[in-house]
């Protein structure tokens, strides 16, 4: 009935050859009986199509308009010549003889385009520009913006446009349906138009400031001074704004000026806020821009481009007035560059004086007397030292005080230094391979499996190497099978990039093709490891649900349940894996006895669930149990109600929060800490360490929230203290914090000399040299540093530069890509970076998305054009 209804609707008969062929002895046998197709041996007339002299027959009758039969057209009966469009609607198929027309071809007056004989899908413009198509049919809309490798045009109802026009949004200039750049820049009607496009964002033409090509009329600061109506400087009264303007520069009274450290300037006074980072100048330099620090206002910090130097006077510049300070020894930040050591080992302190780290023997160099003492003798001197080198091999946590001094003045710190064993669970794991199995362009199973289903495809996520101890992007590994009947690869985006301003991301994906085993080797440099994937033919299903045999619920007050982990639960697969399936909805079936204070979760579909569960009533027993979708019991828990415990416990989750909690007898999670409970406890760390929830004084006193997030600043083992109300320490931790990334210090370019501006390369970012539009060469190497001091300055748009600042020096090689039709973001006509090396892979793994080892590194891009990155 199908196929009946398809015929139907149009005038073309689709038959294939199979399906009725005829020998030629049968074709022998027809002859014509008043003009009927008969068979001679029956008399009965031929049903269905039949070839009879050059004539196409059906059901005895010469076949009328269309049928494409054996692989030929036919038209009333007889083989088509010449042009002919067959079907209707979205069916339409043009025809050349008995063929499709190859190539591409325009059919009624223009109005119709084909390409290998179907309509030609999507927006399609015509070689020569003139014609613009929407799914095979000439253009409809009175005006239509198409945009093609970074070209624009403007067409009516399908046709180029003639003459000049705006568009409609004001936003484009055409001459003739394109971009008119005869001049670089063009007012029309009150419109700037600079190379036939409104400039994004402000620009400053002739005096007047510009907003995406209007004439601004809102208090804009650009560049340094303030616009206010017709995009004019602000002068004089700018109501309903507080402050007054001198020629686009605020009037404020300024009270006082202080450095807050080394990289952070306070300025104080009425109408300071309205103050921009372009009349700020430090030392002859330009601040960074805006800072924040706890308990001050943000509009009255300012981040330095270069920190000052200590004990060196500082020239500050406010606008017309000026200020001297000097940032000295008793003012600096004093925390040790290390706290934490294996006993044994050769190990020395060092100091961070501000922002800088260094050794004592270096700090010694340049002027700084120092002293070490502790309460046991830590080294080879005994309970003093003067050059940090310790010698013991005594684990434990010492008592230490330092002491600075310079030009007669003294800074001292009491801290601590602890000896201890690393712990093997905070180090490197080995041969870690998480393979993913890909549902979509946004569904991973994100649990590691050794299984993939014939047709899945897998994608390993990170592979983890014990020796040196890294852990590498799957997408930069290269890739063998053992068996490429069983698994093979192949090359998928791991996001979706229908978007043109979505840079793809391209990585090798693991293809089960049939049933059996594979070794899956993966390099990453000069390391290698394996693993052997079980490649299976039956489909997925649901089979078991894990939860834990008992479980102990307490009363909780003053709690939101969906923070809560509680009770777990996980449905699996038959080959062991989490089970992802909608259509899979499980339940879970809780004791009527017991009272919760929320209601817990009774369903879910998911891999696992996290059920909160917070009963009202202590000393209750019962029973939870889990059911598939038709109702079979796969799992249970014995379910105890009981009153929180005393016990406090406070941690680090995964390295990135803080958090408190209550444990049972156990050191099993036992529910949420009330807020009152901890609040006032201290976590005392190394500044030059860590920071938490932002704070750098070596100080966090926990408040009314039950996490704070931890921030790494550098490379190295620290040690942890917590203290509770009462000042008693009560939790030690030791921690390993991850090295930091390198961020880019100069730039060197193929015509201009190095940049003397610190940079980096942000997401999706377009990197250039200058600030003046469109004349700025494009970046041919940057030099990257370890420098924790180094400022961070990127551009976000083409023709802009804007300041940002980084919470990670991160250069992020894979949204590196030339910018070649100069539009400020990546479209069709652009190429990303293809491949990134390293000359020297035997001392770490090179991952792909972000350079982070010291080394030379290459990458090429799409069009052959060759880039070095240095890295220092």
């Amino acid at each position: 009935m199908k196929w009946k209804r398809l015929i139907a609707s149009t005038t073309l008969a689709f038959m294939m050859s199979s399906t009725i062929t005829l020998q030629p002895a049968q074709a022998a046998t027809y002859q014509l009986k008043n003009g009927v197709l008969i068979d001679a041996p029956t008399k009965k007339v031929v049903k269905g199509y039949a070839l009879y002299k050059g004539k196409l027959y059906k059901d005895g009758k010469l076949n009328k308009g269309y049928v494409y039969w054996n692989n030929k057209l036919y038209r009333n009966s007889v083989l088509n010549t010449g042009y002919a469009i067959v079907g209707e609607g979205n069916l339409m198929r043009l025809y050349y003889g008995t063929q499709l027309k190859s190539g591409t071809k325009k059919a009624r007056n223009n109005t119709l385009l084909f390409k290998n004989g179907f309509l030609a899908q999507g927006n399609v413009q015509t070689k020569d520009l003139q014609y613009l198509y929407v799914d095979g049919r000439l253009s409809s809309a009175d005006e239509k913006v198409y945009q093609k490798a970074g070209l624009s045009y403007l067409y009516e109802k399908g046709h180029l446009s003639t003459g000049e026009k705006m568009d409609a949004t004001k936003q484009y200039l055409f001459k003739d349906g394109k971009l008119d750049t005869a001049a670089p820049i063009q007012l029309r009607d009150g419109h700037l138009f600079v190379e036939g496009r409104a400039p994004q964002g402000n620009y400053l033409y002739e005096g007047t400031l510009y907003f995406y090509g209007k004439v601004s009329q809102e208090l804009t600061d650009y560049k340094g001074l303030y616009y206010y109506k017709d995009g004019k400087l602000a002068d004089g009264d700018a109501s309903p704004y507080p402050v007054k303007f001198n020629q686009g520069v605020p009037i404020v009274t300024i009270d006082s000026v202080s450095m807050l450290d080394l990289n952070r300037l306070q300025v104080l006074g009425e109408d300071t806020s309205w103050l921009l980072k372009e009349q700020i100048r430090v030392n002859g330099k330009n601040v960074k821009g805006k800072g924040y620090i706890q308990s001050e206002e943000d509009n009255s910090v300012w981040l330095l481009n270069t920190p000052v130097a200590l004990d060196e006077d500082i020239a500050i510049q406010i606008g017309n007035q000026s200020f001297t300070l000097n940032y000295d020894l008793t003012q600096a930040s004093l925390a040790l560059a290390n706290d934490t050591f294996e006993p044994g080992e050769e190990n020395t302190l060092a100091l961070q004086i501000g922002a800088t780290q260094k050794s004592v023997k270096e700090w010694k160099e340049v002027g700084y007397d120092i002293k070490f003492t502790a309460q046991q003798a830590i080294f080879p001197e005994g309970t003093t030292s003067t050059t940090g080198e310790l010698a013991t091999t005594n684990k434990g946590v010492y008592p230490l005080h330092v002491s600075v001094e310079k030009n007669g003045k003294k800074r001292e710190l009491d801290t601590k230094i602890r000896f201890t064993a690393y712990n093997p669970k905070e180090e490197v794991a080995t041969d870690e391979i998480y393979l993913k199995v890909r549902q979509d362009y946004y569904n991973y199973q994100m649990t590691p499996t050794k299984t993939l289903v014939v047709g899945e495809l897998g994608y390993v996520s990170t592979a983890q190497f014990a020796n040196p101890g890294f852990r590498v992007n799957g997408a930069n590994l290269t890739y063998t099978s053992s068996d490429t009947s069983v698994i093979s690869f192949r090359d998928e985006d791991l996001q979706d990039a229908s978007s043109e301003d979505s840079l793809p991301i391209i990585a090798p994906h693991l293809v089960a093709k049939k049933a059996g085993k594979a070794k899956i080797t993966v390099k990453a440099g000069n390391y290698t490891q394996s693993f052997t994937v079980n490649v299976v033919d039956s489909k997925r299903k649901l089979t078991t649900i894990t939860a834990p045999k008992t479980y102990k619920a307490y009363i909780e007050k003053d709690i939101n349940p969906l923070a809560v982990p509680g009770l777990r639960a996980t449905q699996k697969d038959q080959y062991g894996d989490p089970y992802y399936k909608a259509s899979s909805k499980s339940t879970i079936q809780y004791p009527k006895t017991i009272p919760f204070r929320y209601a817990p979760i009774k369903t879910f579909t998911g891999a696992e669930v996290y059920t909160s569960l917070t009963p009202t009533t202590a000393g209750q027993k019962g029973t939870i149990y889990y059911k598939n979708a038709s109702g079979k019991t796969l799992a249970q828990t014995a379910l105890t109600t009981s009153k929180l415990p005393a016990k406090v416990e406070i941690d680090f989750n995964n390295l990135n929060d803080l958090t408190w909690h209550y444990e049972d007898v156990n050191g099993k999670y036992a529910g949420e800490v009330p807020k009152a409970d901890v609040s006032g406890y201290k976590v005392r760390y190394n500044p030059a360490m860590l920071s938490i929830d932002g704070e750098t004084t070596g100080e966090y006193t926990i408040g009314r929230i039950n996490y704070a997030p931890v921030t790494f600043l550098r490379n190295g083992y620290t040690t942890v203290y917590i203290y509770d109300k009462n000042d008693k320490l009560i939790r030690t931790r030791t921690i390993y914090s991850p090295a930091t990334r390198p961020a880019i210090t100069s730039i060197d370019t193929k015509d201009v000399p190095t940049l003397t501006a610190p940079a980096t390369i942000g997401y999706k970012d377009v990197l250039y040299t200058s600030e003046e539009a469109g004349k700025d060469p494009k970046v041919e190497r940057f030099t990257l540093s370890q420098n924790s001091n180094a400022t961070v300055r990127m551009t976000q748009k083409a023709r802009e530069w804007a300041d940002a600042e980084e919470y990670e020096n991160t250069v992020q090689a894979g949204d590196l890509y030339l910018d070649y039709d100069e539009n400020g973001k990546f479209s069709t006509g652009d190429r990303p970076v293809l491949t990134v090396t390293a000359d020297n892979a035997t001392d770490y793994a090179l991952n792909k998305w972000q350079i982070n080892e010291k080394d030379t590194i290459y990458i090429r891009y799409g069009n052959v054009i060759e880039k070095e990155i240095k890295i220092n």
